[in-house]
């Protein structure tokens, strides 16, 4: 969690963030000019926080794969996946029926995760029931989808480390400004992207 380098925008030659938590989609990819103070520290596995849409948050990704690329100068092209996708994993949830708030709902699905609840904005209670072993990421989509609300997944900082991986859930991330993107004269270009991953787990007795 210790924060170890700093890249800022004169480091940065390109970057783009792909996003869909329908398709369990959320990705980010960074070409950062190299021969700098973060250069040992871009490895598999390690991790980057960059700012949110939101603003003044910061959203956190796993470093997936490095290409270093070398010719008149250093140069590194990044690939890296969402944090919160590694819910899919964390652990497995027995099948249960519980009733409860969005936040006690939450409680449930992130314990023993890295991530903690932050703001639900949702007072009603609702029945849940998975009848087979879950996990945590699509219990969090189920909460989600039963409630009526978005998740917000962040991360804070104190300059020094990462102290805390938030789950919201609310009524809607961001606000509308009342535009609408038309195909043609806002959008030029649509791009789909499949994630191939697959997660496994076995339960022992």
């Amino acid at each position: 969690d210790q924060i170890l380098a700093i890249a800022t925008a004169k480091n940065v030659l390109d970057n783009e963030h792909h996003a869909s938590l329908k398709d369990n989609i959320d990705t980010f990819d960074i070409e950062l000019i190299g021969e700098q103070n973060y250069d040992d520290y871009l490895l598999k596995g390690n991790r980057l926080i960059i700012p949110a849409e939101n603003e003044g948050e910061m959203v956190e990704f796993v470093i997936n794969e490095v290409e270093d690329i070398r010719g008149h100068s250093k140069l590194f092209d990044v690939k890296a996946y969402a944090s919160y996708l590694d819910l899919q994993k964390a652990k497995a949830i027995k099948p249960f029926t519980r009733t409860g708030t969005a936040r006690e709902h939450m409680f449930y699905a992130l314990a023993d995760t890295e991530f903690e609840v932050g703001l639900t904005e949702s007072a009603r209670e609702i029945t849940i029931s998975f009848e087979n072993y879950t996990n945590p990421y699509e219990y969090l989509k189920r909460i989600a989808r039963e409630f009526e609300l978005e998740l917000n997944f962040r991360v804070v900082h104190n300059g020094l480390f990462v102290t805390n991986r938030v789950v919201d859930a609310v009524v809607s991330i961001g606000d509308f400004r009342g535009r609408e993107v038309t195909f043609g004269k806002d959008l030029q270009e649509i791009r789909r992207l499949e994630a191939g991953d697959i997660y496994t787990a076995i339960i022992g007795n």
